[in-house]
């Protein structure tokens, strides 16, 4: 049976698994575990991070070859040094909340519930710092 990444919306949608082909193709939002056949809501969680880093700096945490070689740690999703120089606080809350998400071991996560709770707790102190 064909394995596809819960996120793989980013592949052209021309392009098919051919018939009868046992496929599995890496998403760069792949959490560790799903490269071992592992998908539990943790996945979702650690997808999050990805889509956080991402909207943060404009890029990917990871070069093309190093999505496909599947290699992660946790140090993937730090962000750069700079990008929150005025608000140093908010930063360390920033970064702190990403690594939680996008930690490679599924057990360190937290729960979805946990996540979105975290991530709106965040979302206030953004605000209220007044950063964009």
């Amino acid at each position: 049976m064909p394995y596809l990444s819960t996120l793989s919306a980013n592949r052209r949608s021309t392009e098919r698994i051919p018939p009868g082909v046992q496929a599995r193709w890496t998403s760069r939002r792949e959490a560790p575990e799903q490269r071992r056949g592992e998908v539990t809501p943790a996945a979702d969680v650690y997808a999050s991070a990805v889509v956080l880093f991402e909207m943060f700096t404009g890029r990917t945490p990871w070069a093309r070859e190093t999505v496909m070689s599947g290699a992660r740690s946790a140090e993937d999703l730090r962000l750069p040094a700079a990008m929150f120089a005025g608000a140093p606080a908010l930063a360390d809350e920033i970064q702190h909340h990403i690594m939680r998400l996008g930690d490679p071991d599924p057990a360190r996560r937290p729960t979805t519930a946990q996540a979105l709770a975290e991530s709106q707790r965040v979302r206030v102190r953004i605000i209220a710092a007044g950063a964009p």
